[in-house]
């Protein structure tokens, strides 16, 4: 190539020195990196993943929520959350406060806990007279209420191990240091 008069006038035959591209070019890039500032003029590469690239060409916040797999829960407001279908599951221990129980399972010999008054959840064993029994093997059962005059007796041969039973009970009664029995 033949001499030539080179105009040395930035802008026009080449790029005038600058901080921004000095640092760029100091820069080692390779494959899945990105170039990002760390400051004025400064420049950095770090790490971007194919799962990275999906995310960031999306146009707009829908289609990256679409990208992740989010459907309309994510964008309900933590204090007015709807469900309006599915399960939830991997909950742990709900507390009371919120709804739960407090505990993750209800084995037998265990009680559990309920919200306050009003908040009784739709329960078979909130029937009037019922009483909750467990039998030691499966969940706990209602027994109905027994009729007028019946009691409640341990009886070894029902699953639950007690029974309604008619009549047979007495009472003791404590008076002036005495105890008496009625019948």
């Amino acid at each position: 190539m033949p001499d030539q008069d080179v105009d040395l006038t930035p802008g026009n035959t080449f790029q005038a020195a600058d901080a921004g591209l000095l640092s760029i070019a100091g820069l080692t890039t390779a494959a899945d990196q990105m170039i990002y500032t760390t400051g004025s003029n400064t420049y950095a590469v770090t790490p971007l993943t194919s799962a990275g690239r999906a995310l960031i060409d999306d146009s707009d916040a829908a289609a990256q929520r679409t990208t992740l797999g989010l459907g309309s829960i994510a964008t309900q407001a933590s204090s007015s959350v709807s469900i309006t279908g599915g399960k939830i599951t991997g909950i742990t221990d709900m507390a009371v406060a919120d709804g739960g129980t407090g505990a993750s399972t209800l084995t037998d010999g265990e009680s559990f806990l309920v919200p306050a008054r009003g908040q009784l959840p739709q329960w078979p064993y909130w029937r009037r007279g019922s009483i909750v029994v467990g039998d030691g093997v499966t969940d706990p059962v209602a027994l109905a209420v027994g009729t007028n005059g019946q009691v409640l007796t341990a009886d070894s041969a029902e699953a639950s191990g007690v029974k309604w039973a008619t009549g047979g009970a007495c009472w003791w009664t404590a008076s002036r240091r005495r105890l008496r029995r009625i019948f």
